[in-house]
C-alpha cells in the first residue's frame, strides 16, 4: 500500500502546475476558446462578454507535452488565435501564432507574462502581421518564442 501511495503522489508531482494562464475578455461580444492538451481537448468554452478571468487554466509540467490555448470569434473555432505553451527543464517556453487566423487583429490583445518573460502585444487596428509571432509572412516563427520560469503565470487580455 505505501509502494502504491508514493507512486501516486510521484505521479501527481509530475503533473503538477507549473504556472496559470488567465483569458480576459474585454471584447464587447463572447468569444470561444479551446484548451488543448496533449492529443485531448476539453471542449469549447464561450468566454463572456467584458468580464476579467473569462477562463483560467494551469499550465502543467507534463513530460515536455505542449499545450494550446485556440480563441475564436465563433463557436465551430473558424480563424483562431493560437497561444501555445511547453515546459520543459524548468523552463516556460510560449508563443502566439496568427497562421489560422487573426480575429482580433482590429480589437488588439496583449499577453502578459507575470515572471521575467516577454510581453507580446498586438495593438488595437494593427496593420499588416503581428511581430514576434508565428503568422502567414513567419510560418517557421523566427524571433516567435519565448521564455520564463516554470511557475510563471500568464494573463492574455483580449480587446484593448
Amino acid at each position: 500500500m505505501f509502494s502504491k501511495l508514493l507512486l501516486t503522489a510521484s505521479a501527481l508531482a509530475t503533473i503538477a502546475s507549473a504556472g496559470t494562464i488567465n483569458v480576459d475578455n474585454h471584447c464587447g461580444f463572447a468569444l470561444y476558446l479551446t484548451s488543448a492538451f496533449g492529443s485531448g481537448n476539453d471542449g469549447v468554452h464561450s468566454l463572456s462578454a467584458s468580464s476579467d478571468h473569462s477562463w483560467t487554466g494551469p499550465i502543467t509540467n507534463d513530460k515536455n507535452e505542449q499545450h494550446a490555448l485556440t480563441i475564436s470569434k465563433s463557436p465551430d473555432m473558424s480563424s483562431p488565435l493560437q497561444n501555445v505553451y511547453n515546459v520543459a527543464n524548468g523552463i516556460t517556453y510560449y508563443s502566439l501564432s496568427t497562421i489560422y487566423g487573426d480575429p482580433l487583429k482590429s480589437e488588439g490583445f496583449h499577453l502578459d507574462s507575470a515572471g521575467n518573460g516577454f510581453d507580446l502585444d498586438s495593438p488595437k487596428g494593427r496593420q499588416g502581421d503581428l511581430e514576434h509571432a508565428y503568422t502567414p509572412s513567419n510560418p517557421s516563427g523566427n524571433g516567435a518564442v519565448f521564455t520564463d520560469s516554470t511557475n510563471s503565470d500568464f494573463t492574455l487580455v483580449l480587446c484593448l
